[in-house]
């Protein structure tokens, strides 16, 4: 039934202010934004409270708060209080499915939100926006247009109550947490899930954003806290140096091609995972000298090799590319054999009947063949 006030100093945190007027359990507080001189407060009672809060607090002595104004403000409990940026108004969110925006002045109704199914979890201002955010046991996060108080989106993904919403990046995106024990990423301009991270094992009733918005922590049922650490600016640097040294890969593929170094252009197009260009590479070593390709082969590493033979798999159920691939196998059966390249049980599934198939049509050519020259062979002349 209390809200106490606590000033950290080092290591130490001290109770330095106490305000005692609810008449059941507190549920939710809030502080502002621009100067710290109140706070608001729910409670179970169904009541808002606005406490004046001294500009100098000591932590020798515990201030008593005083109520400045009290409202009955919903239905049902009152789960979220939230202050908008400039500190002018108030938004609580309740099991009553509404949520309701208020004057901080005098906590006159400003107006209510009405569309959530079911009760309303959360809510959140926008730090760039007149926008106002819910998270609701529906399943879903609106967006609210504080001009006219009209929704404006709905986000839907959570496969559970949305305990949680937080505007990141400037008012551009959204993190939520739900029952589900997912927290998810969205773009708000494409209302779309831009990822979803798995780690809680039961509810997440809690997210806390840095200032800086770089790590994020979530607190869930599963009596973990779970720090999160933002790493987009360096996946993108990698990705930026991936795409770099792809480019240098692909120039020296394309010189090793123009001087016909193949053994050096067929390492590294196995390497940048081309299989046209090691299907091209192959074929022409066949038609120069099928001995060379058993050599080339030879002198691959293991993980080439592997990448090698995935390929042949797969031109093996392509008849013009079947003598390539079965060469290719032939090449590698002494590696598979004596056990120091491992061919999975799908692969000989994939490869066998295929094989089979270009077995039977090479067996009928040759009869054809030979039936042709024996055709030939009567039709001479006889000396």
């Amino acid at each position: 039934k209390s809200v106490r006030v606590w000033l950290m100093t080092g290591d130490s945190v001290t109770c330095v202010a106490l305000a005692m007027r609810h008449t059941t359990s507190v549920t939710t507080v809030a502080l502002p934004t621009v100067k710290c001189n109140f706070i608001v407060s729910a409670a179970l009672d169904t009541t808002i409270k606005l406490w004046n809060l001294p500009t100098k607090l000591s932590p020798d002595k515990s201030e008593s708060l005083n109520v400045h104004l009290t409202t009955l403000a919903h239905e049902k409990d009152i789960n979220s209080v939230c202050v908008s940026p400039n500190d002018k108004l108030i938004a609580t969110g309740s099991l009553d499915k509404t949520a309701k925006v208020w004057n901080t002045e005098d906590l006159s109704l400003v107006g209510v939100l009405r569309g959530h199914r079911r009760g309303v979890w959360n809510v959140c201002f926008s730090p760039a926006d007149q926008v106002l955010l819910t998270a609701s046991s529906d399943c879903t996060l609106k967006l609210w247009a504080l001009s006219d108080l009209s929704c404006i989106k709905t986000l839907e993904g959570h496969s559970s109550s949305v305990m949680v919403g937080r505007f990141i990046t400037q008012g551009l995106q959204l993190l939520s947490v739900g029952a589900d024990g997912l927290l998810k990423l969205w773009s708000i301009k494409t209302s779309e899930c831009l990822k979803t991270f798995e780690h809680h094992d039961a509810k997440i009733w809690a997210l806390v954003v840095s200032g800086e918005e770089d790590r994020l922590v979530t607190g869930g049922a599963d009596s973990q806290l779970v720090v999160w650490r933002d790493v987009t600016e360096e996946s993108f640097v990698k990705q930026q140096q991936e795409r770099q040294q792809r480019a240098l890969q692909d120039q020296e593929l394309a010189n090793r091609l123009q001087n016909q170094d193949l053994l050096p252009a067929l390492q590294l197009a196995l390497t940048l995972e081309r299989p046209a260009t090691v299907l091209n590479i192959v074929q022409t070593v066949l038609k120069s000298d099928r001995d060379g390709l058993l050599e080339t082969v030879r002198q691959l590493r293991e993980d080439q090799k592997k990448v090698l033979l995935k390929l042949a798999t797969e031109w093996n159920s392509v008849s013009k590319h079947c003598y390539a691939a079965q060469m290719v196998i032939s090449c590698l059966m002494d590696d598979i054999t004596e056990g120091s390249l491992h061919i999975e049980k799908h692969t000989l599934e994939t490869l066998l009947p295929y094989t089979e198939r270009h077995f039977k049509r090479m067996t009928q050519l040759m009869q054809d063949l030979h039936l042709l020259q024996y055709t030939a062979t009567l039709m001479k002349p006889h000396t």
